[in-house]
C-alpha cells in the first residue's frame, strides 16, 4: 500500500474541468469542510479530484479486465416519478446526475455521462457498504461475533459509551450515542459529528473526537443514521484483522472484483482511513463492485467474493421495528417513496423483496436487487427534488426474474 498526494502544477484535465493552475489554485485555497460538503463548482472539482485534496490510500487493482457487455437497450430515462422523467435529472443542461449506469444480467443496459466515464469521483456515502461487507466476512470467518459488544475487539474505546454497544448495533445504525448525521449536526460547529469530521480534514483529534460521543438512549431502539458508526467498523476492521483498513479492503475485495483502475481511499491527517464516504473510483467500478452482490459476479470477478451465506446474513439481519423511529428515516423514505423493512449492514434501506439500496451525500447511490440480478448505480452535483432511487426502485420493482 501506499500513499499519495498529488500536486499539478500543468493544465489539468479532469473529464468535466479543464482548469489552469491557477484555478486549481483558487480551488484549493477555498477548501474547507463546509466547501467540501456544499455543491458548487469548487466542490465538484474535490469530488472528482481527491487525492489532491486530501492524503489518501490507493486501493490497488489486480489482474485481468472482463469488459462488461453492452446492449443499450433500456427505457429507464422515460420512468417518471410525480410527473417527472430521470431524463430531467440526467440529461437536462442543469442535470444534478453526472452519470448514470444500469446492468442487468451482468449486462450494460443503459449509460449516460456527463463526467469522462473514466473520471473517479468521490462514492460518499455509497463507501459505507465496504465497511458492512468487511464486517460480514471477517463475521462469516468467525472472527467477528456481531452479537458481542465493541469493547471484546477494540481496546481504545474501554470506558467510553462505545465500549458496551453491541457490533450489530453500529453495523444498523442504532447506537443510541449523540450522533445523528443531517445537515443541521454536520454544519454546527459545537456538535459532536461536526467536531468529527473537522477532525477528518484538520487538527489531530481524530480518535479522541470519534471516542468522546455520549449516550442518548439504549442500543438497538432507532435508526440512527451516523457516519460516526461506520467509522467505528472501520477501527473494529483494522483491530481484528490487525491491518490497516484500506489494506483489508483491498485485499478482500478490490483486487479480487476486476476492476478497470485503481481506487483512492483518503485519509485524516493523523492517518485514520476515511471509510464512510471518502472513497473514490470510476462510476463503472462502483458498478463492477454492485455486481458482487449478484449471481452476476462472474461476469467481473473470476472468483466469488461475496459468498451466499454472507448475502444472506446482510438482508436477514434487520433490527424489526426500529427503521422509523427517528428523524433519520424520514430523509431516507423521501428518497425511494417507500419505506423499507429497515437498515442493516450500513445499507440505508432492504426491503421485503431484499432488494439493497445506499445512498450518498448529495445524490450518489447504488441500488441492488440480486434476486433480478439488477445494479443501478449514479453520481451526482447536487441534491435533487426528485431523487434517483426513486427511479432505481421503480424501475427494479418493473424487472421480472
Amino acid at each position: 500500500m501506499k500513499t499519495t498526494i498529488t500536486l499539478l502544477t500543468a493544465l489539468l484535465s479532469t473529464g468535466a474541468f479543464a482548469v489552469t493552475t491557477e484555478q486549481r489554485q483558487h480551488y484549493m485555497d477555498e477548501m474547507s469542510l463546509v466547501k467540501f460538503m456544499t455543491p458548487s463548482e469548487e466542490a465538484s472539482y474535490y469530488w472528482q479530484n481527491l487525492p489532491e485534496v486530501m492524503p489518501s490510500a490507493v486501493i490497488a487493482r489486480e489482474g485481468g479486465i472482463k469488459p462488461l457487455e453492452r446492449n443499450n437497450k433500456s427505457n429507464i430515462t422515460s420512468t417518471a416519478i410525480k410527473g417527472q422523467k430521470l431524463a430531467d435529472i440526467l440529461l437536462s443542461d442543469d442535470a444534478p446526475l453526472e452519470a448514470l449506469m444500469v446492468i442487468e444480467k451482468g449486462v450494460v443496459t443503459y449509460e449516460h455521462f456527463n463526467i469522462d466515464p473514466r473520471q473517479k469521483h468521490v462514492w460518499m456515502s455509497n463507501a459505507k457498504t465496504v465497511a458492512g461487507l468487511l464486517v460480514a466476512m471477517l463475521e462469516e470467518e468467525g472472527r467477528i461475533n456481531v452479537q458481542q459488544q465493541l469493547g471484546k475487539y477494540i481496546p481504545d474505546v474501554t470506558g467510553t459509551a462505545w465500549e458496551s454497544i453491541k457490533v450489530i448495533d453500529v453495523l444498523n445504525q442504532q447506537s443510541g450515542l449523540d450522533l445523528e448525521e443531517s445537515d443541521a449536526t454536520r454544519y454546527n460547529p459545537d456538535h459532536y459529528v461536526s467536531q468529527f469530521f473537522q477532525s477528518e480534514v484538520i487538527g489531530d483529534d481524530y480518535l479522541k473526537n470519534l471516542l468522546k460521543v455520549p449516550a442518548v438512549k439504549e442500543p438497538g431502539q432507532a435508526f440512527e443514521y451516523s457516519s460516526l458508526n461506520t467509522q467505528m467498523l472501520g477501527l473494529l476492521i483494522s483491530s481484528v484483522s490487525k491491518k490497516r483498513l484500506s489494506e483489508v479492503f483491498e485485499e478482500r475485495i478490490w483486487s479480487k472484483a476486476g476492476m478497470t483502475g485503481d481506487g483512492v481511499l483518503a485519509m485524516s491527517p493523523t492517518g485514520y482511513e476515511i471509510i464512510h464516504g471518502v472513497l473514490s473510483s470510476n462510476l463503472e467500478d462502483m458498478m463492477r463492485y454492485g455486481l458482487l452482490h449478484t449471481p452476476s459476479w462472474n461476469k467481473t470477478a473470476e472468483k466469488q467474493v461475496i459468498s451466499d451465506r454472507i448475502l444472506k446474513t446482510i438482508r436477514a439481519s434487520i433490527t424489526p421495528d426500529v427503521f422509523n423511529k427517528s428523524d433519520s428515516s424520514k430523509r431516507f423514505i423521501a428518497m425511494t417513496g417507500e419505506e423499507p423493512l429497515g437498515s442493516s449492514y450500513q445499507w440505508d434501506q432492504i426491503w421485503q423483496d431484499g432488494d439493497m439500496y445506499k445512498s450518498g451525500m448529495r445524490g450518489q447511490g447504488i441500488y441492488v436487487s440480486p434476486d433480478k440480478d439488477i445494479v443501478i448505480g449514479w453520481f451526482s452535483r447536487k441534491d435533487s427534488e426528485i431523487h434517483a432511487a426513486s427511479f432505481a426502485r421503480q424501475y427494479a420493482k418493473s424487472m421480472t426474474k
